[in-house]
């Protein structure tokens, strides 16, 4: 079977986006599957130390997009950054459409050299993705096409009835209306998404590896637990704040550590909690957040209070299920997160203060038992396994 697989970021880029793509291509290159995969990050500022092995994977990279390279920059001066941030608002549906054409190109040149492939997955955020494998489809109609949903895009706007939302749903329809099979992160993305396109959904979650524990299991000392939070807060959207208040009132002794998180955010957390310590580390490698992950005593993981935000599955939140360490979500207890968490003995995953604080000092005083190792469910041979079958039906 020919795969080819459409998305904005691919390793080396060292972000959460890159991960899906990358473990989807390196799984049906382990069956033996033609695998190509079409991706940009010559316009990011990206760190580009994501290393992985490739495998037989052919990677076609786009070239640099001055345009987007601008947008992407972060300025110095206020004006500028202010005049990037308004301009990437305004291009509709986002400012990746400037590379359509582009990507366009490059598949007709794959197809006229090594003709076509039986399957296209694209994968978004970006929606441009989405565009671009609508045009091939369009071109090529026997090719089987999976539009691939990793993130929100008009479900941002679900809560707020709203022009943007409306019309960004209209997009979403008009877009994959020729797709063969869409596939969703999470059940609540596919009930709503359901509501307003005509399409297979399917939920075909992110999933974790599974790997031994035996060596992350905690010791039960009187000593300083480290709780590492490894990603971005989005200007402070992301609420981790329950933590540090059921700290103020814990006797336990805990530090939380930030990794790659906005350095202002950090400062002010500091600041308005002066009795938590708290500490900003730039952005690593996935091969150190990995280790730092592992020889951490609790993971953090939070959402926004926004309506929309109950249905997400952060990536973040499988890659800490590899370490069967306690993980700690700030978010509603009505929400997806927080029902996998408590379905699965993961953690905790509530916004109350007092409800937070009781399951770490239960945890390291009473020895409470949680997960050992990644649920079967949740392994991400389980979910590719499951998408290639739902594949190979079409």
């Amino acid at each position: 079977m020919k795969l080819l697989l459409i998305c904005r970021s691919f390793p080396p880029i060292n972000i959460m986006g890159a991960v899906r793509p990358y473990e989807t291509a390196k799984y049906f290159d382990s069956l033996g599957w033609d695998v190509t995969v079409i991706c940009s990050y010559e316009d990011s500022y990206v760190n580009t130390d994501y290393e992985v092995d490739f495998g037989n994977i052919q990677i076609i990279r786009a070239s640099k997009n001055n345009y987007i390279a601008a947008l992407n920059n972060n300025y110095t001066s206020k004006a500028l950054e202010i005049s990037k941030r308004i301009i990437r608002k305004t291009i509709y549906p986002e400012y990746f459409i400037l590379m359509v054409k582009n990507y366009e190109s490059l598949i007709d040149k794959y197809i006229l050299e090594q003709g076509m492939p039986d399957f296209i997955i694209s994968t978004a955020k970006p929606i441009s993705a989405h565009i671009v494998a609508a045009r091939i489809k369009d071109k090529y109609p026997s090719i089987k096409w999976v539009a691939d949903f990793r993130d929100l895009f008009a479900l941002r706007q679900d809560e707020k009835l709203n022009l943007v939302g409306f019309l960004k749903k209209r997009s979403e329809a008009k877009i994959t209306k020729n797709a063969d099979m869409i596939t969703v992160v999470t059940d609540t993305m596919k009930l709503k998404m359901s509501k307003y396109l005509d399409s297979n959904i399917y939920v075909i979650r992110n999933g974790a590896d599974r790997v031994s524990t035996a060596q992350y299991k905690k010791s039960f000392n009187n000593k300083n637990y480290i709780i590492s939070f490894t990603g971005i807060l989005y200007g402070g959207f992301i609420d981790i704040e329950p933590i540090l208040e059921a700290l103020k009132i814990s006797s336990i002794k805990a530090e939380v550590n930030f990794y790659g998180s906005e350095k202002s955010i950090v400062l002010g957390l500091s600041i308005k909690y002066p009795e938590v310590k708290i500490s900003h580390f730039e952005r690593v490698s996935k091969n150190k957040v990995k280790e730092i992950q592992e020889q951490s005593d609790f993971l953090l993981v939070g959402l926004g209070r926004s309506k929309s935000q109950k249905g997400v599955l952060t990536g973040k939140f499988f890659e800490y299920i590899e370490t069967a360490k306690p993980i700690i979500a700030i978010c509603d207890e009505d929400s997806e997160l927080a029902g996998l968490v408590y379905k699965y003995s993961l953690g905790v995953a509530t916004r109350d203060v007092l409800k937070i604080r009781s399951f770490m000092e239960n945890y390291i005083l009473n020895n409470i038992d949680i997960y050992d190792c990644t649920p079967t469910e949740l392994t991400r041979k389980n979910q590719l396994d499951k998408l290639k079958s739902l594949m190979l039906t079409l």
